[in-house]
């Protein structure tokens, strides 16, 4: 989707009409739906040098994990909290200093990816600035295909290699990422008054592969 104006904080987006990937006959195989959405993630950014002041960094968008009260996670869950805190910190320090950063979507996932004239685009971006690699942590928690296929651990593994292979990123940085967002996920969902059991139980695996 293409940023056509913006001013003042307000964007104008160009309308995009076409089916998204759950709709496609794409949508069954959760590996063709995988290798779609990495050849996107794999075009879509680009390297920015200087901080867009209308993008929000990764540290505001841990904001609602950095801020939890641990104890509103059930009790058998607080311990992966403990973890994902002590492996976001130097993630999130990283992401402040030594790294190349880039506009990221920050929420891609088959029914935000559609297939236009122009072929698979995404659409409705989140917009967070940070490290690439932060982009491709929601598709450890989403398929087109089948939502139980992402709670089988060698899934997890696959795409973590699927990811090195096509993007380049370090196993165990996709796998970081991944990992912590399934705990920032967890806080979203308490903040709503949703069950976080299933994001937790995915999360559960991603700690164990790291």
């Amino acid at each position: 989707m293409r940023l056509l104006r913006q001013q003042l904080g307000w964007q104008l987006l160009e309308y995009v009409a076409g089916h998204s990937l759950c709709q496609s006959e794409f949508a069954t195989s959760d590996s063709a739906s995988l290798e779609i959405t990495l050849e996107l993630i794999a075009n879509l950014h680009r390297p920015i040098s200087d901080s867009p002041e209308h993008l929000p960094t990764l540290d505001r968008e841990y904001a609602s994990l950095l801020q939890a009260d641990p104890h509103l996670l059930p009790l058998n869950w607080r311990s992966l909290y403990r973890d994902a805190i002590s492996i976001l910190t130097p993630l999130l320090a990283r992401s402040r200093t030594s790294v190349q950063k880039t506009a990221l979507h920050g929420d891609l996932h088959p029914q935000n990816i559609l297939f236009a004239p122009r072929g698979w685009i995404a659409i409705d971006p989140k917009g967070v600035y940070g490290e690439a690699v932060f982009d491709t942590a929601n598709l450890f928690y989403n398929s087109s295909a089948n939502r139980n296929c992402t709670l089988d651990p060698n899934r997890a593994a696959r795409l973590s290699e699927q990811v090195k292979a096509r993007l380049g990123f370090d196993r165990q940085l996709t796998l970081s990422y991944a990992f912590t967002y399934g705990l920032l996920k967890a806080c979203w969902h308490i903040e709503d008054d949703q069950d976080p059991k299933e994001v937790l139980e995915i999360a559960q695996i991603l700690r164990n592969l790291l």
